[in-house]
């Protein structure tokens, strides 16, 4: 009889355990949308300016290669990975998807268009042509992401109605 107890409280422990550790829906969307913020910030026209800017001024510490890769690229690596990380339900796939389809359309951007960028920058091409590639790289994705992040801001406003939580876009 004592083996028995001892048996319930343990599976009665695991299965407290387990519930417990689920993610609440204010996280899931916190992570979400929040993580996705990572590809917004970086995706704008400034972003090689400011580089620019800090070359000029000696107060850029490695090239603006490296600078891609560690500051932007890293952080939308590691965005995307704890989007994955959610566990997907009926309840949040659409936001888990529409998360995911915006950082990773973000991710081929910053991999390709803004490493492309950066090692022109490197290399002291001219400002015209750089200018000239920073026009042509936002006129060419922006319309894509801004759908792929629309989607994600409807989704994340009907999951977030869904799940009483106080959820404003700015």
């Amino acid at each position: 009889m004592k083996n028995i107890l001892k048996y319930l409280s343990l599976i009665l422990f695991v299965n407290l355990l387990f519930a417990c550790s689920g993610e609440s829906p204010d996280k899931v969307l916190q992570r979400a949308t929040l993580n996705a913020n990572n590809a917004s910030t970086a995706y704008r026209p400034i972003y090689f300016r400011e580089i620019i800017e800090q070359k000029s001024r000696g107060a850029l510490n490695e090239s603006a290669e490296d600078y891609v890769k560690s500051r932007t690229i890293k952080t939308i690596d590691e965005a995307i990975e704890k989007v994955k990380s959610l566990k997907k339900t009926t309840d949040n796939t659409d936001l888990i998807d529409a998360s995911l389809s915006y950082l990773e359309a973000s991710q081929q951007v910053f991999e390709k268009d803004y490493l492309d960028i950066a090692r022109m920058i490197d290399k002291g091409a001219p400002g015209e042509e750089v200018e000239i590639a920073i026009d042509q790289l936002f006129e060419r994705t922006e319309s894509s992401l801004l759908d792929k992040q629309e989607k994600l801001t409807s989704a994340s406003k009907a999951y977030a109605e869904k799940h009483n939580i106080d959820f404003r876009v700015m």
